[in-house]
């Protein structure tokens, strides 16, 4: 259904359909990351209410004295991941990439910088969520590791390295988190679009992600994708029930 099609009542010119609240103009049908938005407002609409807290029992509470008797959705696990490579010196020709994280303490350090701004996020957010350490990636055999892993979503900081390759093939889903101005520079902020993407041709070749799965700089992007993925991990198996009133 195209943007310009969908026609509302003159006699009610604000309401909540998940429709309008959740999806952009859009020119070429529904697309994928509209339609994830949307299913999370569906949810909202059957009666599943989501509450603010990290703790499974403050969310209980907070269920209850609401008078919410349903019950709450499964917590969505997220395996953050910061890739990166440590190069080395050579002799009379380019030897070292863009970005910011170039030896291993610089690692460490965004790995700690990455769990203080996970945690704000996760206080932020409405639905449970449980973030696993960050991993600090800079081989394959490291990848390979991560991939095979128990998690939901896998957050990959792509501060540098040709792992993210195989960590977008690990079929699970991925939001690529890229740094521009809110830390140290990342080299896929330079090159995810045109190497990763497009895989340095005209055309997208990537078929486990797109461009609506990278992100620059800014959480409350990755906030709303980690809300529609909880919502389709607990939408999945249920049924939606018509309301009695």
């Amino acid at each position: 259904m195209q943007h310009s099609e969908h026609k509302h009542n003159p006699k009610h010119p604000k309401h909540n359909c998940f429709c309008c609240e959740f999806s952009k103009p859009f020119t070429k049908g529904m697309s994928r990351r509209n339609f994830l938005g949307g299913l999370v407002g569906v949810t909202a609409i059957s009666g599943l209410k989501l509450s603010v807290t990290a703790k499974a029992g403050d969310f209980s509470k907070k269920s209850a004295s609401s008078g919410n008797t349903l019950p709450l959705g499964k917590t969505l696990r997220v395996k953050p991941v910061l890739t990166y490579t440590i190069e080395r010196r050579q002799e009379k020709t380019s030897w070292r990439g863009y970005g910011g994280v170039q030896t291993q303490a610089i690692a460490k350090e965004e790995a700690g910088i990455i769990k203080t701004e996970l945690k704000k996020l996760v206080s932020e957010a409405e639905f449970p969520i449980e973030v696993l350490p960050v991993s600090l990636v800079d081989n394959d055999q490291k990848a390979d590791a991560v991939s095979v892993e128990d998690f939901d979503v896998l957050l990959l900081y792509a501060a540098g390295g040709n792992q993210v390759y195989k960590l977008a093939a690990s079929n699970k889903p991925t939001v690529m988190f890229v740094r521009h101005k809110s830390g140290y520079h990342y080299l896929w902020y330079e090159i995810a679009h045109w190497r990763f993407l497009r895989r340095n041709g005209d055309i997208i070749k990537e078929t486990n992600m797109d461009v609506d799965d990278i992100v620059v700089d800014d959480y409350n992007e990755i906030l709303w994708r980690l809300r529609a993925l909880y919502g389709i991990k607990n939408a999945k198996g249920t049924k939606c029930l018509p309301s009695e009133d």
